[in-house]
């Protein structure tokens, strides 16, 4: 038997199962929110051709806002050929083939709530610029931002997010995230930035069980995740992370290294993953469980929803919360926490044949139970995904993705979803085809 490469591939195949949750987060979301406030706008270099080639500082974004026309932050992120970011700052950065000069795989990253108003015909626009108009299919006005090439650009001075490195802290005005392990191990909303409140959160918790071959059971928990840092870019717009991910198994085996990157905007995180099994898992594996949620450790004042749901939101501390999710836990496509005037939406948006899996929401408050390894005893209360099916999928690549949307509390989660699900539609032309 060719024992080593059968543990290879056991192992890998585990990794890719907790790799799929490893990146569930939350975030707390302005006060402010209206359709797509919370969303960015990534328009590719290709669509500016015009501007390909240019130096990429003087490069600069204007909306129109009443009778002015102001700069708003952006940011340009390298792309190279190999669809890798040229990410500068971490242990292992990756350079630029293209250093300094926009290319078309670029990405130029902004926010919807940023655009204005189409500029009036005697707007002082810069000459040989781009105007952007961006459609939104689910409706409401057009938004027009305008990109040229200056020698001496005018820049915004406002920057959405920032990184700490010697903290592994991402701050924004609305949350505070500190990474443990490079697994969420702290959470505040905020007002403001550097506003240091007090951390909401354990820890993050994975906890995988399966059969290998019908007979050797395997338990993996995120303590036996390796998540290295190699590389970041921090911008005005977002926070740009590159990861990799290898899982301890049994017998000081470990899993080959997987690749995911983090993206944190002001007001979302998304976590898109990519895993592959070279066959079909229900050739070695039975009853793949796959458990994730944030262990919260207070959350007094805010009521839950989910997908599905029949009757109103229910108060966390509710005791009929606990009991149905002992019964019959439901399935659902997202998770909503509302409070504090303020709504927080989780979804895992999955390719079509990821539909196999069943996904149920997992809530358990009980602070008296012991759930290792945490730091608090207990969950009070844990929210996730519990996710089973995992046998059912196919071979091949598949895609999940995390995301965090906000909005208002008295925000419909489902239209939220549908802003999301429903991209908005950009064209470019020169400001003179106006």
């Amino acid at each position: 038997m060719h024992t080593r490469r059968a543990r290879k591939t056991i192992s890998f195949s585990i990794a890719v199962l907790v790799f799929a949750g490893a990146e569930l987060l939350a975030t707390r979301r302005p006060a402010f929110a209206s359709p797509r406030t919370w969303q960015p706008l990534i328009v590719k270099g290709a669509q500016v051709s015009q501007l390909c080639k240019r130096p990429i500082s003087q490069l600069e974004v204007f909306a129109m806002r009443g009778a002015s026309i102001e700069p708003i932050p952006f940011q340009v992120d390298q792309v190279n050929p190999d669809v890798s970011y040229a990410l500068s700052e971490g242990p292992e950065p990756k350079a630029s083939v293209h250093p300094g000069v926009l290319d078309t795989r670029d990405e130029i990253a902004m926010m919807i709530a940023d655009l204005g108003e189409r500029a009036t015909p005697n707007a002082s626009i810069p000459p040989g610029a781009l105007e952007i108009e961006m459609t939104d299919p689910l409706g409401g006005h057009n938004l027009y931002a305008y990109i040229a090439i200056d020698p001496h650009p005018r820049l915004s001075t406002t920057r959405y997010v920032d990184y700490d490195a010697s903290k592994n802290s991402i701050e924004t005005d609305h949350y505070r995230f500190g990474f443990t392990r490079n697994l969420p191990t702290d959470y505040a909303p905020q007002s403001r930035k550097h506003e240091d409140g007090p951390d909401l959160i354990d820890r993050f918790k994975i906890r995988v069980t399966t059969t290998v071959l019908r007979f050797f059971h395997f338990n993996v928990n995120e303590d036996d995740v390796d998540n290295q840092l190699i590389a970041w870019k921090v911008g005005p717009v977002r926070v740009i992370r590159r990861l990799t991910h290898s899982v301890r198994v049994v017998l000081g085996i470990r899993s080959p290294e997987v690749t995911s990157h983090d993206y944190f905007y002001r007001d979302c995180v998304e976590n898109p993953f990519k895993i592959r099994f070279p066959w079909v898992p229900r050739v070695l594996f039975g009853d793949i469980k796959v458990r994730m949620d944030l262990d919260f450790t207070r959350l007094d004042g805010y009521a839950i929803s989910w997908s599905g749901m029949n009757g109103p939101q229910l108060a966390i501390g509710d005791p009929k919360l606990q009991q149905m999710f002992k019964t019959d836990p439901p399935r659902v496509e997202w998770i909503a926490l509302r409070g504090g005037g303020r709504m927080i939406i989780q979804t895992i948006a999955p390719t079509s044949d990821l539909q196999l899996l069943d996904r149920r929401l997992y809530f358990n408050d009980d602070p008296s139970a012991p759930d290792p390894p945490e730091s608090v005893r207990g969950e009070h209360p844990g929210i996730g995904y519990s996710m089973t099916g995992w046998e059912n999928l196919p071979s091949g690549t598949h895609q999940l993705v995390s995301m965090l949307i906000g909005a208002r509390e008295d925000y419909d989660a489902d239209i939220l979803l549908k802003e999301y699900r429903t991209p908005p539609k950009v064209i470019v032309r020169p400001v003179a085809a106006k």
